[in-house]
């Protein structure tokens, strides 16, 4: 009871912490990484004032916090609200941003120290008897406890009992409909901003007399915070007071009886997230922006003179100069590259935000030098082992990883940076005792290039290993993984429907940027003769590489080597401290900084901006254009196949749907709906708005699972079978939003649905292998919907119409022999749906592929369709020809509101005049 009531004051922080990421949450969507820092701005106001200074206690306080929520509130007006319509991620990115700006300032003023802050509370215990002896409670404990409680009760009331509260509630509901109620987003954001900024001050300043104030004291506590919001699922004031509450002294009673593991008690915010992530899997709903678009990314292709003009040039500086720091200077430049292509690998391709990458390079650091140092491995298999184990520790943390996504992938893998620190690096008994881990001296074919004695040769293999790593990452851009990566990141719906499996490509992304990862920390550690602490590899690393990379253009390779100039104990470093002592300093501040200034001016990086002012620049001075770096040079490797019209019929095949029921909350979108699709025939389903007829795709293609009912694939029940397995199997569908592969060309969404999808070819060294096949494939498709004009442009920039045709035929391009098409003709004009009509009835005609067709367009789908299913409210009214389903009373009431207003004698014209 002791030490659960010392837990009390941590978990009253956790709670006020988490109040206050609820508060920015609810009110713009944001998760704001940089609340900690907030908070201890406002916290070393207050020591400076009454502390340091001898302003009263109180007046300082109160400072503390309205300074701290001058911050929130300039931080929501002058970058978030500029920021409402960008993608989680950059809005991540953001708050990381001034994160690292608020970090380097304050560590520019004070440091590493940690300070010594007198309690504002009692600092006696109460004594309670029980029993046989007596419970001693601190008097501060218990009432930091009280102060959450209260805060906790304002809260709820404020949220349930006031207009505010209300208005703050639509808003997070949907933004642009309490807009139009007259409630102002940007006030109400503000407003929540401030509160909760000025609650992560109240933490700060209640918590330093326990925990002592440094620049990363409510960081380090942020993450404790932020799994006590997402038990309250970012929504409930009380149910996250509880569970800061728990966390605390769940942490104090382990820190008491398991402190023989080390970093457990620690560890135990990352392993209630991780616990949420598999139970709930989506724990942390992001909210829906009318653009959400992630940063562009580049083709992958290189030019190799400037590649061997920029490693000449420093390798001819670093054996012209025989100053050490120099060579220092390049090897770390060059690591930070290597990091910064794991990052492309993982977030620029796959989509997937980790803050976890500087973690994987302890691990393969960690690994080989232990390897090395205690077990007497041979060096160059330890070396191995080290990429490979961290490779196999990204694989692992990918398992959570395909529940989520985002922002809930971030906050999983900075619980897991935080938890390899605490567990791992901080155990002694782990790294090799107070002397560190002794590392032997490397060779190259008998060449000694270890950096105790040859750090200029350390530096130019540091080098060569950037060449080989950049182009194993333009390779991957270019090759079926890479695609596969893309169309995830883009929209995993989508690729699952073309067959796909998201999972695996999920794990395999992990592993590969793991791997890239690990290589970087066994180059990092073995520049010295000893890893003495490997707590360097912390998650205040990994964000500035993160930073760094936003910068450079985190979709883009060159991106890596721009991002990289910034680092520190770099390149500029080196240089600029020649000119202005100190300046390394300065480098997080200045990074953060810059990385602001890109995401409001230049989203996608300053390679890609270099790009586009080269290009400018040529077309004045009337340069031919050349494609420099890997700026897209129109996917001239991807062309389509020119083979022969194809005439071979599909495999025959039959989905049988049978009583078919989805519900979604208390609302019945389909209701006991049977009918079969087979090769050769197509079927229609017709409906008004809201019928269920997508929803009736989805329960066949996987993507919903029924609540009632089965689905066959003919014989076989394959109901909630994955999307992707029924894409292998040959039911390919298209989406009535389109869903395509924004960031690829037309030609790259097509080879993305023809290429292969064995095991190997997820594999990076399936490379770029293509098929004669998979070409004609293409061709067809193309030809088939008179896309040639169009093929080698970016998705992004066609019309309306012509993308609707893209959708289609990426469908077409999996070679299915069922094809479903969810309102094909929707948006095209007179001509474009003739053609399409045609290429349909081709598909039927000639190659036997069975379709079911999804339309408004009574036209169309009585020009095609053997038979019709009509569905209302979810339930099926009719069913039969064509003729038979317009005769149907049912039908007709349904769509002209009585049997009264229709015709009285039964359309025996076309169904198009019907």
């Amino acid at each position: 009871m002791r030490f659960a009531a010392l837990g009390l004051g941590g978990g009253a922080m956790y709670a006020l912490m988490a109040q206050g990421l609820i508060l920015v949450y609810r009110a713009t969507g944001v998760l704001n990484f940089a609340h900690g820092a907030i908070g201890v701005a406002g916290t070393y106001l207050y020591y400076e004032l009454s502390v340091k200074g001898s302003w009263p206690t109180s007046v300082g306080i109160m400072c503390g916090i309205l300074f701290s929520a001058t911050i929130g509130l300039v931080v929501h007006l002058v970058i978030m609200r500029r920021l409402r319509s960008a993608s989680p991620l950059v809005r991540v990115v953001a708050t990381l941003a001034v994160l690292a700006i608020l970090t380097a300032a304050l560590q520019l003023r004070y440091g590493a120290a940690t300070f010594g802050v007198p309690s504002t509370l009692p600092d006696g215990v109460w004594q309670i008897n029980w029993r046989e002896g007596a419970i001693l409670l601190a008097q501060d404990r218990v009432l930091l406890a009280a102060i959450a409680i209260t805060m906790t009760a304002v809260l709820t009331i404020i949220q349930h009992r006031t207009l505010f509260g209300l208005a703050t509630s639509a808003v997070a509901d949907n933004e642009t409909a309490a807009a139009t109620l007259g409630w102002s987003p940007r006030v109400l954001g503000a407003v929540n901003w401030a509160v909760g900024s000025a609650l992560a001050a109240v933490a700060g300043i209640f918590i330093v007399p326990i925990a002592g104030l440094r620049v990363t004291t409510l960081t380090v506590l942020l993450l404790s915070g932020i799994a006590a919001a997402l038990v309250a699922r970012f929504a409930s004031f009380g149910v996250a007071l509880g569970a800061g509450l728990g966390i605390g002294i769940l942490q104090s009673l382990l820190a008491r009886y398991a402190s023989d593991v080390t970093g457990l008690s620690t560890s135990l915010p990352f392993l209630v997230v991780i616990g949420l992530m598999v139970i709930r899997g989506r724990a942390l709903p992001l909210r829906s922006y009318a653009t959400d678009k992630l940063p562009s990314i580049g083709t992958g292709k290189l030019r190799l003179s400037p590649i061997i003009a920029v490693c000449a040039v420093a390798i001819f500086w670093i054996l012209s100069s025989d100053d050490r720091a120099t060579s220092r200077a390049f090897a770390t430049t060059a690591i930070v590259v290597i990091i910064l292509l794991s990052f492309i690998v993982i977030t620029g391709y796959a989509g997937q935000l980790s803050l976890a990458q500087f973690a994987f390079a302890g691990i393969g650091a960690f690994i080989a030098g232990r390897l090395q140092a205690a077990a007497g491995v041979p060096l160059t298999l330890a070396f191995v082992i080290g990429i490979l184990g961290a490779t196999a520790v990204g694989a692992l943390i990918a398992v959570p990883a395909v529940r989520t996504r985002g922002v809930n992938l971030a906050i999983v893998t900075l619980g897991l940076g935080e938890a390899v620190v605490a567990m791992v690096f901080n155990d002694s008994s782990f790294t090799g005792g107070s002397g560190g881990t002794a590392l032997d001296v490397p060779t190259l074919f008998g060449w000694p290039i270890g950096g105790r004695e040859h750090l200029d040769r350390y530096a130019i293999v540091a080098i060569l290993w950037v060449v080989v790593v950049g182009l194993g990452v333009a390779w991957l851009r270019q090759s079926t993984l890479g695609r596969n990566l893309i169309a995830i990141r883009t929209n995993e719906r989508a690729a699952a429907a073309i067959g796909i499996n998201v999972v695996r490509g999920k794990v395999v992304a992990f592993a590969i940027s793991s791997g890239i990862a690990g290589l970087a920390g066994v180059l990092l550690a073995y520049q010295n003769a000893t890893i003495v602490y490997f707590t360097q590899f912390g998650n205040d690393v990994s964000i500035e590489m993160l930073t760094l990379s936003v910068i450079g253009g985190i979709g883009y390779i060159g991106g890596a080597l721009i991002g990289s100039l910034l680092a520190t104990a770099g390149i500029i470093d080196k240089v600029a401290s020649g000119w202005f002592d100190g300046i390394g300093s300065y480098l997080p501040l200045i990074a953060g900084g810059v990385v602001l200034l890109n995401l409001m001016q230049a989203p996608n990086g300053v390679f890609p901006l270099m790009g586009q002012v080269s290009r400018r620049i040529g077309s004045i001075l009337r340069i031919p254009r050349t494609h420099a770096g890997d700026q897209p040079p129109g996917d001239s490797d991807i062309l389509p196949g020119e083979g022969a019209h194809r005439t071979e019929r599909v495999p025959a095949m039959e989905v049988r749907v049978h009583d078919v029921a989805v519900h979604f909350g208390g609302v019945t979108a389909v209701d006991g709906v049977s009918f079969e699709v087979r090769t050769g025939r197509v079927l229609g389903l017709i409906g008004s708005n809201g019928a269920g007829k997508s929803t009736v795709i989805d329960a066949v293609t996987g993507f919903t699972k029924p609540d009632r009912g089965q689905v066959f694939l003919d014989d076989e029940d394959a109901t909630g079978q994955a999307p992707h397995k029924w894409a292998r199997a040959g039911v390919s569908r298209s989406f009535q939003s389109l869903e395509l592969f924004e960031d690829l060309t037309v030609a790259e969404n097509l080879r993305a649905a023809a290429d292969e999808r064995s095991p190997a070819a997820y594999m990076p060294w399936f490379g770029r292998r293509r098929t004669r096949e998979s070409d004609d494939l293409i061709a067809e498709a193309v030809r088939g919907l008179e896309l040639e004009d169009q093929v080698h442009q970016p998705v992004s920039e066609l019309s309306y119409g012509t993308r609707r045709l893209v959708a289609i035929a990426r469908a077409m391009a999996t070679e299915p022999s069922l094809l479903l098409l969810d309102e094909p003709a929707a948006g095209l004009s007179e001509a474009e749906s003739s053609e399409l009509a045609r290429m349909i009835k081709r598909l039927v005609d000639d190659r036997g592929v069975g379709v079911l067709l999804v339309e408004h367009d009574m036209h169309f789908i009585g020009s095609l369709c053997d038979e019709i299913v009509v569905l209302e409210y979810g339930a099926v009214i009719a069913r039969g020809t064509p003729t038979e389903v317009m005769s149907d009373p049912a039908v007709i009431a349904s769509y002209l509101g009585s049997p009264d207003d229709a015709s009285p004698d039964p359309p025996s014209r076309p169904v198009t005049e019907a």
